[in-house]
């Protein structure tokens, strides 16, 4: 092969952009499912999911995995926070539509 050929054939064997963020959220959702995750990082866990949540391939995982955290010794404290970065107005601002989607999965 030459060299275009090797890169061309490199470069469509490469991940997709979000494959990364995929398996960050299935080790996320294994960490909840074994009540492993910290309350301290609860908040910045939150913000993370209503980041994802508007990526198209990861909107299902993400409700999955709210859904998940809802279900364990830290729903009452994940609805706390979630209430707590909406009174936020910088927090809730930037995550506008993101932030929407994930209250609706706690309700």
């Amino acid at each position: 092969q030459n060299r275009n050929e090797r890169q061309k054939s490199h470069f469509s064997e490469a991940p997709q952009p979000n494959f990364s963020l995929k398996v960050s959220l299935q080790v996320l959702d294994a960490v909840v499912c074994y009540n492993c995750l910290p309350s301290e990082i609860l908040p910045m866990f939150i913000i993370t999911l209503c980041w994802t949540i508007n990526v198209k391939e990861l909107c299902e995982p993400c409700w999955k995995l709210m859904r998940n955290l809802l279900g364990t010794h830290l729903g009452h404290s994940a609805i706390y926070n979630m209430c707590r970065i909406m009174e936020d107005r910088y927090v809730a601002a930037w995550l506008s539509l993101g932030w929407e989607q994930a209250l609706v999965v706690a309700l």
